[in-house]
């Protein structure tokens, strides 16, 4: 596959996060169904992430994504990195709800002879999309059908006691076959169908998670 392709596979995918939250689900673990978290998840208002995908294909690189939201803004970042870890070249977008993308930008580390100056990590926004929420890990939740997504386990996922959801989300582009949620604070902390595995690492989520200077576009970024 080539790797413009796989950029964009991982795109829709993060598009369509250890954790430090502001305050714990009290509701029994047993008592949690499809339309609870649903509900829960629509008073998340400020929150930081990270993603990181690993795809079951060879690719010279590796892709994660960072996640900044504060009530109706946010800053995004997709970040590529060779396989010795070195960053290569970030790019990122500046988004307010009910407006959309306002403003893109790169950070240059390197130039890899397969990006050839395109900037491929963009390609795959929807420029359509107003509603930040559509552009975050709580995306996954919304889509959820309370009449066809099921529960249906739960489990220990580095350290932290989960609920495995069978979403069945019918004509979406990229099929997830589970999306495993924290407990206690219902956020989703990994997806995975046969070929991704995503993993959303670092979150914080709560009142004071996210300062103004982070909204902001970097001072060593160039826009696009």
């Amino acid at each position: 596959m080539k790797l413009s392709k796989i950029l964009i596979v991982f795109l829709l995918i993060s598009l369509l996060p250890l954790i430090g939250c502001s305050t714990k689900s009290e509701i029994q673990k047993e008592d949690i169904d499809i339309s609870y978290l649903k509900e829960e998840s629509q008073k998340i208002k400020e929150y930081y992430y990270e993603q990181i995908t690993q795809m079951n294909l060879d690719s010279p690189l590796n892709m994660k994504s960072r996640m900044w939201v504060k009530n109706k803004q946010a800053r995004g970042e997709f970040i590529l990195e060779n396989k010795e870890g070195e960053v290569l070249e970030i790019q990122g977008f500046i988004f307010k709800d009910g407006v959309g993308v306002t403003d893109k930008y790169e950070i240059k580390h390197q130039i890899h002879d397969e990006l050839n100056g395109n900037p491929v990590l963009l390609t795959a926004y929807r420029v359509d999309l107003v509603d930040i929420r559509g552009y975050t890990f709580l995306n996954y939740l919304d889509k959820l059908g309370p009449e066809k997504a099921k529960i249906i386990d739960f489990a220990n996922h580095n350290g932290q006691e989960c609920l495995i959801i069978e979403p069945n989300l019918d004509g979406e582009e990229i099929m997830i076959d589970e999306i495993w949620v924290n407990i206690d604070y219902l956020v989703p902390v990994m997806i995975k169908n046969e070929t991704i595995t995503i993993e959303f690492i670092n979150i914080k989520v709560g009142k004071g998670t996210v300062n103004n200077n982070e909204l902001k576009i970097p001072q060593n970024a160039t826009l696009i």
